[in-house]
């Protein structure tokens, strides 16, 4: 398990850096080309720089995607976990936003505090209190993402509505690591070796 009391990873290295640079030249270059086209009244120089930023946007999507494709084949932990505190952080419309800190048991491996933001609708709130048990979904080498699971299956309704779970420790709250501790992070994939029901 890894237990993090950082605050929000900063992201510094060289990729990251070259990212930001590259995309602070596509916007200066847009800007550049939407005001000389516009002041020599030359439109395929306009015209450049509205579809610069999106070849950008676009070039920048398809190199994620195979990142994304590896995210989405890992089979995610499914775990009870108790409400240890629940905020409405805003709310304009039916859906609200509301933080959470909780408690996540997994099956094979030391329970441990995590928070999380969800939108839960108007009309579900209720649903959700302080002490209640919820069942939630994480990938194994990521236990800090969170989600809620809406709608889990029988066994696991079942599961939570007979659940007693205790309090995990202030000190056991998981963050994402800085980027030079990630890979440690590696083994806290062994608490889903077995799916459970």
């Amino acid at each position: 398990m890894v237990t993090a009391e950082t605050a929000r990873p900063s992201h510094n290295g060289p990729v990251a850096l070259a990212q930001r640079f590259l995309t602070g030249g596509v916007v200066g270059a847009s800007l550049a080309a939407l005001v000389v086209g516009t002041v020599i009244e030359s439109v395929p120089v306009f015209v450049a720089g509205l579809g610069l930023p999106a070849v950008y946007a676009l070039l920048f999507f398809l190199a994620r995607m195979p990142r994304r494709a590896r995210e989405a084949a890992v089979v995610p932990c499914t775990a009870l976990a108790k409400i240890e505190s629940l905020r409405a952080t805003g709310g304009e419309s039916a859906d609200i936003p509301v933080r959470f800190v909780l408690s996540v048991d997994p099956d094979d491996a030391p329970a441990h505090r995590v928070e999380m933001t969800a939108d839960i609708n108007l009309v579900d709130v209720p649903d959700y209190r302080p002490g209640g048990t919820v069942v939630v979904e994480y990938p194994p080498d990521r236990p800090w993402r969170v989600r809620l699971v809406q709608r889990p299956t029988p066994q696991w309704r079942s599961r939570a509505d007979s659940a007693r779970i205790d309090s995990a420790p202030e000190s056991t709250l998981v963050q994402q690591p800085p980027r030079a501790a990630r890979s440690a992070s590696r083994g806290f994939s062994d608490c889903c070796s077995a799916r459970r029901p």
